[in-house]
Formats: C-alpha cells, structure tokens, sequence
C-alpha cells in the first residue's frame, strides 16, 4: 500500500482507499465494500412457532414447538402464546425443518398418544349414530365389557396385530356386578373382532394409523366352533312343540311359540315394538341387519294372534317384550332371553338340544313343508330377493299375499 495524490483536491490518501476521504473523489470504485454478517436470527410470525435450544449436554437440545393457543394475563392485557412441542432434534437446522413441515402440513398431535379407550370413542360417537337399532348399539357395548382396563390404556396407534389377536384369545374378560370375572365366549371374542376391525377402519380414514391391524389375522379356531355350532343348529320337533303349548304359562314359553311361526332373529324378536303391532291388518312389522330384512311386514299366524295380545296387553312401555323377573320391568337383552330360553330346555329336558334360533330354523322348514311361495318365505324372513322376475317385475298387495302364504303353515 503506497500514498498517492488525490486528482481532485491533491490530498495525499492510500492507494487502497475507494474514495478520497476530504473531497469524496472515487479512487477505486471497483472494490466493494464487504458487509459484516449478522449473527441475529430471522424471527418467526406470531402463531408460527419457534425453535429453541435445551441447556445442559443432551443428545437431541433443539426443540421445535407449535403454537396451540393463546392466553390472556388479566393484569397487563398482553395474551401469550401457548406452546407445545412437536419434537427434538440433534441440530436447530433439523428441529426448523420438522417445525416447516407441521406449519404446511399439520397433523393430530395426540395421534401417537391415542388409547384403545379414546379410539374407541371417538369411533364409537360416529357409529352409533349411523346405526338404525339399539340392539346393534348393545351388541357392541357388551363386546367392549370384555376390554380389560389394562388394555384400554394401551396405545392404539404402536398396537399390533399379534397384540390385538392375544388379547382377544387370552384375555378378554369382564368383571360381573358380583364381582365374578366372566371369560369372553367364542361368540363375544367374534363379536370383539368385528369391533376392533371397525374401529380401526376409523383409525386408518382419520390418519392415526397406516393400515387397519385388526383386519391383518383371523381368529380361525374360534370361527370354526362358531360355524359348527351354526350347523348344528335344528328346528325344533313337533312333539316338542305339543309340549309347548300345554306348558303356556311356564316362563317365556309364549315368546318362543311366537318366534316359531314368525321366523324373526332374536335379536329382531325382542326390538319389536307395539306400535308396529296392527291387529287390523294382523301384521308384525320389525327387522334389521340386512337390507332385505330392515322394517319388514310379517303377518300374524292365527295360532298366536291371542298369544301376541298377551303380551301387547302385558306391556306398559314401547316395546312388546320387557323382562319381567325383576320388580319392574326392565328392557329383554338377548343374554337374558337366552337365560329365560334355557330354562325352558331344562324344564323340558332338552338341554342343549335347541339355541334361540331354532325357532326361526323352525320356521323356516314349516313354510318349506307346506310349499309357501319362495319369495313369501324370503320376505318374511328378510332374506335377499335375488330372482330379478320377483324382485323387480312382480307386483303384488304384498300384505294380503302374505298372509295368503302364512297361513299355509298349519
């Protein structure tokens, strides 16, 4: 670096320098001026979250966290965020590009700590309201007694298949009002897997899980007791039926002879209502599960027209059949009509002989034995129509063909 002389004003000044420093005469106007880098970091928006660091040696000291609310402080006006952290990172480039991709993407950020319990809620209040029957509400509620409290807290989203499948074949239970601990039936563990494959086909359309892990086995062993019990299953024989009438008064005998000439499912059985009862028309009308089988008209043999007043005459509610063991009468579940139903078996003796669908099986072969039209016996029982003749080019007063047809059962 040398002294020269500044052309303009005669200045001595360095070589180096950009400008005469007395007059402001470029000397070098190609060298550029380098600015210092500041070390302050570019703040976020409010509402945008922040990224800071943990103090002491850790392994992951960056937090990011997001801005979940705002609280007001009454005494000086000034509102503060809340925050919530979202993670933690080894490095603060790492924590900005986690808390970035939140900002565009937000997620549930209680999704990795959901329970069984909270998830079946959450699908529970849905589902319920689609449901048409309060029976089918009760079916689900009495499958989810069986989940012990030790696995409700389990987390639903780090559950896994073999772990669902476990609980289910090993340790699904419930504690009675006695306190007697009740193990889960073929039946109720079948019933809690159609649950938990519902429940997390909720989970997989609400983002908290990937895929359904309910739906990833099969309780084989236990759908095959199931399926054979099913097979096993006879109508009840016309010496046993004899008996029945002669034994009216016994129990809930009535209800059972009711069943035998209506066809209806147990659980369509004790959903009727008396307001559905026309004694005009001689006409039931009930049903659900299937399409087929929603809302429809069964006429009223006349051999239990008086047996069907009996109990519209009895009940003091809405429904037609209420249990009345108790002091008052209280709603028939299935598992009490089961009880009722077996007592009867065991009056007669014929234990284990007949299941409470029996009657419908029952039913079923009569109207074959008296050669009912095909379509009657599947509209009565709510089957499928799938005969496009009858199901779409066949039109008749459905009622008056009905009870045409019923009455062919003798």
């Amino acid at each position: 670096m040398a002294l020269i002389s500044c052309p303009e004003c005669g200045r001595q000044i360095s070589s180096s320098a950009i400008c005469c420093p007395g007059c402001g005469y470029p000397i070098n106007p190609q060298i550029e001026i380098k600015k210092k880098k500041s070390t302050r970091k570019t703040r976020r928006a409010n509402g945008a979250g922040t990224v800071y660091r943990l103090s002491g040696k850790r392994r992951n000291p960056w937090v990011a966290a997001v801005t979940i609310g705002w609280e007001l402080h009454e005494a000086t006006g000034r509102a503060k965020q809340l925050q919530r952290p979202i993670g933690y990172f080894p490095t603060e480039g790492k924590a900005n590009l986690a808390l970035d991709h939140y900002l565009e993407n937000p997620y549930d950020l209680d999704k990795e700590t959901t329970t069984i319990e909270q998830l079946y809620e959450k699908w529970s209040k849905t589902y319920f309201e689609e449901l048409t029957d309060e029976s089918s509400v009760r079916t689900v509620q009495a499958a989810w007694q069986y989940v012990t409290p030790t696995f409700r807290i389990q987390n639903a989203v780090k559950m896994t298949p073999q772990g669902i499948k476990d609980f289910i074949n090993n340790d699904a239970q419930k504690v009675d009002e006695k306190g007697n601990t009740i193990k889960a039936s073929d039946n109720t563990k079948s019933r809690m897997k159609s649950m938990f494959n519902l429940m997390y086909d909720y989970a997989v359309l609400a983002n908290l899980v990937q895929y359904n892990v309910a739906r990833q086995f099969v309780l084989k062993g236990i759908q095959n007791k199931i399926e054979k019990k099913r097979k096993d299953k006879v109508p009840i024989l016309p010496e046993h039926e004899e008996e029945l009438w002669n034994d009216l008064d016994y129990g809930y005998t009535r209800m059972v002879l009711i069943n035998i000439y209506s066809g209806w499912r147990p659980e369509e059985l004790l959903e009727l209502c008396k307001d559905d009862i026309d004694f005009e028309e001689m006409t039931m009308t009930g049903g659900m599960k299937t399409d087929a089988g929603f809302n429809r008209v069964v006429p009223i043999h006349p051999k239990i027209a008086d047996l069907v007043k009996y109990y519209y005459d009895k009940s003091t509610g809405s429904l037609l059949f209420y249990d009345y063991n108790g002091v008052r009468p209280t709603t028939m579940t299935y598992d009490k009509y089961r009880g009722r139903f077996k007592k009867i078996l065991t009056r007669h003796g014929w234990n284990d002989l007949y299941s409470p669908s029996c009657p419908r099986h029952t039913f079923s072969t009569r109207a074959k034995e008296s050669h009912m039209d095909e379509l009657a016996r599947k509209k009565i029982m709510g089957h499928e129509i799938s005969d496009i003749t009858d199901k779409h080019y066949t039109h008749l007063d459905m009622v008056k063909y009905l009870r045409t047809e019923m009455a062919k059962i003798e």
